[in-house]
């Protein structure tokens, strides 16, 4: 009897070493795979406001305006963004239940601490990154450095989405490859400008940047454009030109697209009832198209320029 009480304290006595042991190992252990875990969980992305180390998938993303679409293309909805996102009728339908933060060049801080965001993405033109940096990481990128296939193939990296941006891309080319020969059929060797009446009482002329169709049709159909914005524009530097109605013929091409009150609240019939436009071959050939949605028209992210595109083929290649 004695015998078996003292072989059964041996035991226990064993059995507590063995398992204080396993326990100390198991601490040890731990401690690295936690460290190794929150690496990652994060990813080092180069911004302009520099290395920012970003959450993988972020499930709760502050973006500007200007690239709410870039994620609407990746499947992905914001919990907030400026205000004048949502007077973009491109996303119409799109935006239920994303908040504002206000004005697009000074975002309300208050407001955006309010939404809890593991990630802010803005441009490099606001006021307060700095505060910003507080709440959650913040991605700042150039405003307009890069084109729109670049920017939505940088932003499946940041969302975890690059499958998706790939596949976007996929289906996007496959319709303008449908469409080029038709607008080769109808353009041909026409000259094309994007003019647009501010409050001035001058015109803007617009290249390949800042949306308003002119990426689609001087980047992705080759159509040229008048000497003048070809050489300042197109192959030149300049984004856009302000010039007065005097010097009209100098931009206008044999097709004309025009934005009425681009981004102002002008009379555009200061300019469209002054003889120099009444006369212009594009007028008086019925070869002018007008974009409504002056709020959607600036916009040059995937959303919008799908949707720019199919405007275009219903007024263009009617």
């Amino acid at each position: 009897m004695k015998k078996s009480i003292l072989f059964i304290m041996s035991l226990t006595a064993i059995l507590l070493v063995l398992s204080a042991c396993g326990g100390k190992d198991t601490e040890k252990s731990d401690e690295p795979a936690s460290d190794k875990d929150n690496k990652e969980e994060t990813f080092i992305f180069k911004a302009e406001n520099g290395d920012i180390e970003v959450p993988k998938n972020p499930k709760r993303i502050v973006v500007n305006d200007n690239y709410v679409g870039f994620l609407l293309a990746l499947g992905v909805t914001p919990v907030g963004t400026s205000e004048y996102a949502f007077g973009n009728p491109y996303y119409e339908g799109m935006l239920d239940g994303v908040e504002s933060f206000g004005d697009r060049g000074n975002p309300s801080v208050e407001k955006i601490l309010a939404m809890e965001p593991d990630l802010i993405i803005t441009y490099d033109l606001i006021d307060n990154v700095e505060q910003l940096e507080k709440i959650a990481p913040v991605i700042s990128l150039k405003y307009e450095d890069k084109n729109y296939k670049e920017r939505l193939k940088e932003f499946g990296v940041i969302t975890g989405k690059e499958k998706e941006a790939d596949e976007w891309l996929a289906q996007w080319e496959e319709k303008l490859d449908a469409l080029r020969p038709k607008v080769e059929e109808v353009i041909g060797d026409k000259t094309l400008s994007i003019l647009s009446p501010h409050n001035g009482k001058g015109i803007y002329a617009w290249g390949k940047k800042y949306g308003r169709g002119g990426v689609i049709f001087y980047d992705e159909f080759g159509v040229k454009a008048p000497e003048r914005i070809q050489e300042e524009l197109i192959d030149g530097d300049e984004d856009w030109i302000d010039f007065s109605i005097e010097t009209l013929p100098e931009f206008a091409g044999d097709i004309i697209i025009t934005v009425p009150n681009d981004g102002d609240d002008a009379d555009p019939a200061v300019v469209y009832d002054n003889p120099l436009w009444e006369n212009l071959p594009a007028v008086k050939n019925d070869q002018v198209y007008k974009i409504d949605v002056r709020e959607g028209s600036s916009y040059f992210d995937p959303i919008s320029i799908e949707k720019r595109l199919d405007e275009i083929t219903k007024q263009i290649l009617k």
